[in-house]
């Protein structure tokens, strides 16, 4: 029994010497600090804009922070984080970005939103999949005076005068005969013709400013366009035919969808009142000629089947008075006389003598 007591005792001596090094060894404020680190559980934290952002804005603390996110719905392309010691590292990725795509309050940030100005090939970034970037020279006459900046959308005016070179090689050249005056055309002038060849196109960057810009409006030599190959094609044929000038839509723009061919166009005779009331003219004048030829036509094919009408009643009438006469002519005699026959002379020889006699034919 005594054995037993004075093993109980050297047990709990045991425990409370053990209890006492861990308690001096572990119950520092780092030690309980880790102990409840390992003890947290995990939260997820994804980086999204805090209120919403245009292409232009960039990304900095004032406009994107960590929020808790459900790990069902969690994104590969999103910026998240497992642990708040990792958000630091995490937002350098994005941190001092430029917004390309607009985004909402709320939404989270992904790479295909923004880029960074700094990194090789950043203007590939900014451009959508298949499309392309490409530069046309403004002026501020041909560029708003400036107020185009990085973000806006716009249309491509081209002004030419191959107008009235193209009528005339598709209209063709009726061939002149003798004595007969030729019709009056309409008017036709276009010497000069102003088109809408590309609508909605993005601007990527004026001159080499991209992103937000400071103030109202910023003179450049040149707009970065974003365009599709075939359009990338038609402004530098445009470019090589006329003048381009730029035209800045609403803000609106973006969102909306522009047909190919909905483009416009206007000529100097729509332009100019003078022009349209001549070319007016010029065409009543036209339909009147035009009105009394078709006149003078059907009055000729009237006056040639008269013609022909009077042609038929004269043969008519001498094919009936033909056959009158033969009507009224003596009947000639029936009675045929028959022609006396022609006697035949032979000579018949008897020996040295010859004797001629006639012999009748009956």
């Amino acid at each position: 029994m005594r054995i037993l007591v004075i093993g109980l005792i050297v047990l709990a001596l045991s425990v409370a010497g053990i209890s006492t090094y861990l308690i001096k060894n572990f119950s520092t404020p780092e030690a309980i600090q880790a102990l409840e680190k390992k003890a947290e559980p995990i939260r997820t934290q994804v980086l999204v804009a805090t209120k919403p952002l245009n292409p232009g804005d960039i990304l900095n603390s004032d406009t994107v922070a960590w929020r808790p996110w459900p790990k069902d719905s969690l994104s590969e392309h999103y910026f998240s984080v497992e642990k708040d010691d990792q958000r630091d590292e995490k937002f350098k990725e994005v941190n001092e970005a430029t917004v390309r795509r607009p985004v909402q309050a709320g939404e989270p940030i992904i790479a295909a939103k923004f880029f960074k100005s700094d990194a090789p090939g950043f203007l590939a970034g900014m451009l959508d999949k298949g499309m392309r970037a490409i530069s046309v020279p403004v002026t501020a006459n041909t560029g708003v005076s400036g107020f185009i900046l990085p973000g806006d959308h716009v249309d491509i005016l081209l002004v030419h005068d191959r107008g009235k070179e193209a009528v005339r090689e598709s209209t063709p050249v009726p061939k002149k005969a003798v004595g007969v005056e030729q019709p009056v055309m309409p008017l036709v002038v276009m010497k000069s013709l102003t088109e809408t060849i590309l609508q909605n196109i993005l601007v990527l960057a004026v001159d080499q400013v991209v992103g937000e810009v400071e103030g109202t409006a910023l003179p450049a030599k040149t707009l970065t366009l974003q365009l599709t190959p075939k359009q990338s094609e038609i402004l530098l044929t445009a470019r090589a035919t006329g003048q381009l000038s730029v035209v800045l839509r609403d803000i609106a723009a973006s969102t909306e969808k522009i047909a190919q061919d909905a483009g416009t166009f206007t000529t100097d005779v729509q332009m100019s009142p003078f022009l349209r009331n001549i070319n007016r003219k010029i065409g009543d004048q036209a339909d009147q000629k035009k009105k009394l030829q078709q006149e003078l036509a059907t009055k000729k094919e009237a006056d040639m089947l008269a013609r022909d009408k009077e042609d038929d009643a004269r043969r008519q009438a001498a094919i009936e008075a033909e056959q009158a006469k033969r009507v009224t002519a003596p009947a000639k005699s029936t009675n045929i006389v028959p022609k006396k026959k022609k006697k035949q002379i032979i000579e018949i020889y008897r020996g040295k003598a010859a004797k001629t006699e006639e012999i009748g034919v009956k």
